[in-house]
C-alpha cells in the first residue's frame, strides 16, 4: 500500500502485477530481476520459482533523528525479512544487522516527500554508512 500521509487512504503506490512486470523485464533483456514491495515480500511470491529472480524489499525505516526513509534491501530471504521488519524502527540496529549479514542496501528516493522531510543528520548517516543511493524508480514507467 501507498504510505504517504492522507493519500494512503485512497490509493496504492503500484497497481502492477508482479508476474507481468517480470515478463516485461525479461522481454526487455534483463538477465536477473528483483522487485521491491513496501515492508513486505508477499507480492512477489509468484516470482520466487524463477532461478533468475532474487528477493528484495523496500523498508520504511525510522532514522535516529525521528524521520522516516525508505531503504532498499536486496538478495534477502524470509529470515532476513523478519529480522528487517523487527528492526525497522531503529536504523542503527537495522544497519548493524544488514552489515553483519553482508546484505546490500541503498537509500531510496532520498529527496522525495514520500516519507516526509529529511533532517540534516540523516544525510550524514547516509554518507557514512549506506553503500548505495537509488536514483531511479519504476513508478514513472521505466524499470531500474
Amino acid at each position: 500500500m501507498f504510505d504517504a500521509p492522507v493519500l494512503n487512504r485512497v490509493c496504492r503506490e503500484s497497481y502492477n502485477d508482479a508476474a507481468e512486470v517480470y515478463e516485461r523485464l525479461k522481454r526487455l533483456g534483463m538477465s536477473i530481476v528483483t522487485i521491491t514491495d513496501h515492508d513486505s515480500i508477499d507480492a512477489v511470491e509468484v516470482l520466487r520459482r524463477y532461478p533468475d529472480f532474487f528477493l528484495s524489499e523496500e523498508v520504511t525505516v525510522k532514522m535516529p533523528s525521528g524521520t522516516l526513509m525508505h531503504l532498499g534491501v536486496y538478495g534477502i530471504n524470509e529470515r532476513d525479512h523478519a529480522e528487517i521488519q523487527r528492526r525497522r524502527n531503529d536504523f542503527i540496529a537495522l544497519l548493524m544487522y544488514l552489515t553483519e549479514r553482508k546484505v546490500f542496501f541503498s537509500v531510496n528516493h532520498v529527496f522525495s516527500g514520500l516519507t516526509g522531510s529529511r533532517d540534516e543528520e540523516d544525510f550524514r548517516w547516509f554518507a557514512s554508512y549506506v553503500p548505495a543511493l537509488r536514483s531511479a524508480t519504476g513508478r514513472c514507467g521505466a524499470s531500474e
